[in-house]
């Protein structure tokens, strides 16, 4: 792989000087689409992904840019009136007429991928930047737009499934939609209850459910920086009174890291947060956060815990029991285990399979003595 030259890393730097700068989006665009030539060039060199970042790192703050400064303009005030009336363009208040997209130089979509950039708040946005630099991936527009999405989209996304058949203990579905039978027999029956999502993700676990009559709380040390309403807490340290929830929700990452930090991140995105962690590691993780769950559960509190068996250098381990043997050392009972069986069976990344590919995780119902 090659590495950026000195001319290449001049002009990069220079364009990064800038950023701060830009007064309008003409100005920006032009800077956006020297950055995205420099990356083109850099693509066609192989240059090293290191190189190719930098690039793609100041494209995006760019493009973040022109995405708050499209959001905050005037609108185009389009056609007015009838008949060659309605070619009249009107001027702003200020006596300007604002330019459209057209002659701005800009597609429509391309103005909607970049305000959709620009929405994410920047505490999380440097957060990701951070996280993929440091598992070396590549940065691109395409993940930070689906990001966008996912924060807009998460409010939006919850139905709520009435469950009228019987409950099994096997589906081949999602979380949200298990959760939704589970909850149909083990949550109590009463309006106003406490719920705690501590490992709140994306929300998944939620989706399904009605929680119009409840009180959520919800907590995620990563994405706690990213949805509105959820909290950066430390799922080992929670801010809550004893005895304060009437259901918990726990779904730390189940799989240690190992030698294949890359293919564990594609998968299950924890090198930021359990990175070089082993299986005994894990363990303690979970330890932790199920002990911190009997403290801030009531009597008779329903903590629900996602995990999944796994392999470390070839040893099998059933993490599941592992798991019950804590949860009895805490004082928890086991009322219920389901298993969730992947819609799409996962990638095998080995020639030769010493044990069965593991395509199904787990859910434990417990409850406190």
């Amino acid at each position: 792989m090659l590495t950026m030259d000195r001319g290449t890393l001049q002009r990069l730097d220079d364009i990064r000087g800038k950023i701060a700068r830009i007064s309008d989006i003409p100005e920006a665009k032009l800077l956006r689409d020297k950055v995205s030539g420099i990356q083109r060039v850099l693509s066609t060199q192989r240059a090293g992904l290191r190189a190719q970042n930098e690039a793609a790192q100041l494209k995006i703050l760019i493009e973040r840019k022109l995405g708050k400064m499209l959001t905050e303009r005037p609108k185009h005030p389009g056609a007015k009136g009838t008949g060659s009336n309605q070619y009249r363009k009107v001027p702003s208040r200020s006596g300007e007429v604002p330019k459209n997209l057209e002659e701005l130089g800009i597609h429509r979509a391309e103005a909607h991928r970049w305000m959709m950039i620009a929405s994410i708040p920047e505490a999380y946005f440097e957060e990701e930047l951070e996280r993929i630099r440091a598992t070396d991936q590549e940065i691109t527009s395409v993940h930070f737009y689906r990001e966008a999405q996912h924060i807009k989209n998460h409010a939006t996304k919850r139905k709520p499934l009435n469950v009228t058949e019987p409950v099994y203990t096997s589906y081949r579905s999602d979380n949200g939609e298990l959760i939704a039978r589970v909850a149909s027999i083990y949550f109590p029956q009463k309006k106003g209850l406490r719920i705690a999502d501590v490992t709140y993700g994306k929300g998944v676990f939620l989706k399904n459910l009605d929680l119009s009559k409840h009180e959520l709380f919800a907590s995620d040390i990563v994405t706690g920086k990213k949805f509105p309403g959820v909290k950066a807490y430390d799922f080992k340290k929670l801010p809550y009174e004893n005895n304060f929830f009437d259901v918990m929700f726990f779904d730390p990452p189940y799989h240690h890291v190992g030698k294949r930090p890359r293919m564990r991140e594609r998968e299950f995105r924890n090198v930021h947060t359990t990175g070089g962690y082993s299986h005994k590691d894990i363990l303690a993780l979970y330890r932790d956060g199920m002990k911190e769950g009997f403290r801030v559960l009531k009597k008779k509190g329903v903590l629900l815990v996602k995990t999944m068996d796994e392999i470390e250098s070839g040893k099998q381990y059933f993490t599941h029991i592992e798991i019950f043997q804590i949860a009895q050392s805490l004082g928890f009972v086991g009322e219920d285990l389901f298993i969730l069986t992947q819609v799409v069976d996962p990638p095998v990344y080995q020639k030769r399979q010493l044990h069965a590919q593991k395509n199904h995780s787990l859910l434990w119902v417990f409850r406190k003595k």
